[in-house]
């Protein structure tokens, strides 16, 4: 039944003080006996009687104090060592406690969800007074729970300190729930955690070469499955540079004739220097990984020496040539892109006026100043002669005036584009896929990527060896590439394009991991992020 106090049927109130920020209830147990916490045997002999002050849950916002009259009883086993023992109430307190069960629940929940700072901020709203110590204190008190023998794991790194520090995260990709976390991401500590578990049959990684070791070492009964996602992001990035390769056929007839203006650009010299600057140092850096990598020394080694993260010094590595300058939009596209059609259209017509061909163009919900097209018609006058002779300027293709021409591809969109299911494809998306497969090779090269991307989402890993086979006579070099690095792990890519497993569940665990680090104010160690990742993995 409902009641202001815990266990009722247990404990009797005897009456309520108040004070100004506090409500006491004054009770006491109404059970004959108790048992020795030693050889718990049942005793009724009263030794005497002393009050226990206890916290318990807030009522309605107000403090709530418990005043509980608390016995001693006489063990009268013989044999027993303890003479004299007090009153032991399970549910409602322990032993030395000073709150009750149910505040130390509270505080194990709020410590759990919101950690230390923000546990103790919610904590005190509620009516409960604790500092964050204390908050996590509770936390560290539980518990770590037992899990059932895994079959399917899942593995990947997580970040202590971005770029420098990672530990490793073990993930049950059956039950969801998260199996273990590890102090680092090393091959003796993973291959040690995989030999205490003989029960797995399957593990799911990324691309990264210290987790195929340790499982090579630690559990090499195990099927290896690379993931499907990663996989596909790494031909995106193959892709990507195709098209950076092949960047003019990107162009639409309108982007050629504007980037042939510079003025039209928002580019300053300033902004140029910069870009060629920055430029110049990404080619010194891959000079450099590359020569330390000449004398022997690894990714991880060169990372350090370089004072960069090993993810760039391996991205470099696997680089054949330097890295080209990316010279994409400067910023966000010109707001006058989409009108200049119309504007070629009124210049034809005779309108030379910069002011009346800005209103009009305003009119037509051109968001920019009159010293935009300005500048873009001083353009035309200086290409078609002198004043009051004018020449008309011969359009690069039709457009349709009330429709705006659509904008020049990226690299990135050009790969994401490609990757893209035919099926999702808008109209204009299938126009424009079509208009760039009007090239042979390019048109082939649509068809290899295509092909290995519905291989991935198909799960078909009988036809893999079959798609390398025919990149490596006949693919782009980009391909090829691609299909180099899967030869060097092809078991694993092989289960990756079969089974059903992936590392999805991983790397949503990951983000949450970094959420909860995160969320401690500095005050969260190894040892207390694993606590609170392995119970939360449970309770939610």
């Amino acid at each position: 039944m409902n009641s202001i106090i815990p266990h009722p049927d247990r404990l009797t109130l005897m009456k309520l003080t108040t004070t100004a920020d506090a409500i006491t209830a004054h009770m006491q147990t109404h059970e004959r006996t108790s048992s020795c916490p030693l050889c718990h045997q049942p005793s009724s002999r009263v030794h005497s009687h002393y009050f226990r002050r206890l916290v318990d849950l807030p009522l309605h916002g107000v403090a709530m104090r418990l005043a509980l009259l608390t016995r001693r009883f006489f063990c009268d086993t013989v044999d027993c060592p303890r003479r004299i023992f007090t009153e032991r109430l399970p549910g409602i307190v322990a032993p030395y406690a000073r709150r009750t069960v149910q505040v130390d629940i509270w505080l194990h929940l709020v410590g759990l969800a919101l950690g230390g700072e923000a546990g103790a901020r919610l904590l005190s709203s509620l009516g409960i007074q604790s500092s964050p110590d204390t908050v996590l204190a509770s936390v560290r008190s539980l518990m770590t729970p037992p899990y059932a023998p895994p079959r399917v794991v899942g593995v990947d790194e997580f970040a202590f300190r971005r770029g420098r520090v990672f530990g490793t995260i073990l993930v049950d990709l059956e039950t969801h729930r998260i199996l273990d976390l590890l102090p680092d991401c090393t091959v003796a500590t993973v291959q040690q955690w995989l030999q205490q578990h003989p029960s797995i049959e399957i593990v799911s990684r990324d691309r990264a070469t210290n987790f195929g070791e340790a499982i090579r070492q630690g559990a090499p009964h195990a099927m290896q499955v690379a993931d499907r996602w990663h996989v596909l992001e790494n031909l995106g990035k193959r892709v990507e540079t195709f098209w950076r390769e092949h960047k003019d056929l990107l162009q639409t007839p309108r982007q050629v004739r504007l980037d042939a203006h510079p003025p039209l650009r928002n580019r300053t010299d300033r902004m140029e220097r910069r870009s060629v600057e920055y430029h110049q140092n990404r080619v010194d850096l891959y000079d450099r990984v590359h020569e330390l990598h000449q004398r022997g020394l690894n990714a991880k080694a060169i990372a350090t020496l370089l004072d960069i993260t090993r993810h760039t010094a391996s991205k470099y590595l696997h680089m054949t040539a330097p890295p080209m300058r990316q010279r994409g939009p400067d910023g966000q596209p010109l707001a006058i892109e989409a009108f200049v059609p119309y504007l070629l259209q009124r210049w034809n017509e005779g309108c030379r006026n910069a002011n009346q061909l800005w209103r009009e163009m305003v009119a037509r919900g051109f968001p920019q100043s009159a010293k935009t097209v300005s500048r873009y018609v001083a353009v035309l006058r200086h290409e078609t002669g002198q004043s009051r002779s004018f020449a008309a300027v011969p359009p690069a293709q039709q457009y349709d005036v009330n429709q705006p021409p659509r904008a020049a591809l990226t690299p990135r969109q050009a790969a994401k584009l490609f990757q893209r299911r035919p099926s999702v494809l808008t109209d204009s998306e299938q126009a424009q896929i079509a208009q760039l497969c009007q090239q042979e090779d390019v048109a082939m090269f649509y068809q290899h990527v295509q092909t290995i991307c519905q291989l991935v989402r198909s799960r078909q890993g009988d036809q893999l060896e079959a798609w390398l086979t025919c990149i490596e006579t006949e693919g782009a070099t980009e391909l090829q590439a691609f299909a180099r690095g899967i030869r060097k792990d092809q078991a694993a890519m092989t289960a990756g394009f079969t089974v059903k497993y992936s590392q999805g569940p991983v790397e949503g665990h990951v983000h949450r991991v970094k959420l909860i680090k995160r969320s401690s104010y500095g005050k969260m160690g190894f040892s207390l992020l694993r606590q609170r990742v392995l119970i939360q993995s449970v309770v939610s």
